[in-house]
Parts: structure tokens; C-alpha cells; sequence
């Protein structure tokens, strides 16, 4: 049997909240060739429909602050 080699994507979203807290969001296999103004636009409906929430009181989502994608590889050795 041979080493098995796989690789995935993480996309991490920094947010922030009102209370001034932060929060990573992390989206695993995002869609490629995602653009700042595409996580923008996912920004504005969050600020818009308060679906993201801060866990002190429930406090209000701001915006994004910082966007990233992850790119891993992983190899697993036979070793039989």
C-alpha cells in the first residue's frame, strides 16, 4: 500500500462584535476564487439580519476584519 497524501482548505473569517469581542468563523473546503468583496457582501447581510451573535448578552455582529485561506496537506506513511 502506498502513503496517502490529501489536502484541504479552511477559509477563517476574523469577526468582530459590539461588545468588542472577536471570533474566528472557520468555513472548511470554502469555494475557490472567493473575493474580498464576495465575504464583504456575506458581512453586510450578518450586520443586516443580526444571525451572528457575540455570547456576551448576545451581542451585536460589527463586520469582518480579516479574511484567510488555509491550504493543508496531510500525508499519511504506510508503514507496513
Amino acid at each position: 500500500m502506498a502513503d496517502k497524501v490529501t489536502q484541504v482548505s479552511e477559509l477563517k473569517i476574523d469577526m468582530k462584535f459590539t461588545d468588542n469581542d472577536t471570533r474566528v468563523l472557520t468555513v472548511d473546503s470554502p469555494k475557490t476564487g472567493l473575493t474580498a468583496a464576495q465575504i464583504n457582501a456575506v458581512s453586510a447581510i450578518g450586520r443586516t439580519t443580526q444571525a451572528l451573535l457575540g455570547d456576551k448578552g448576545g451581542a451585536g455582529f460589527l463586520q469582518f476584519t480579516g479574511a484567510r485561506t488555509i491550504r493543508k496537506t496531510t500525508t499519511n506513511l504506510d508503514l507496513r
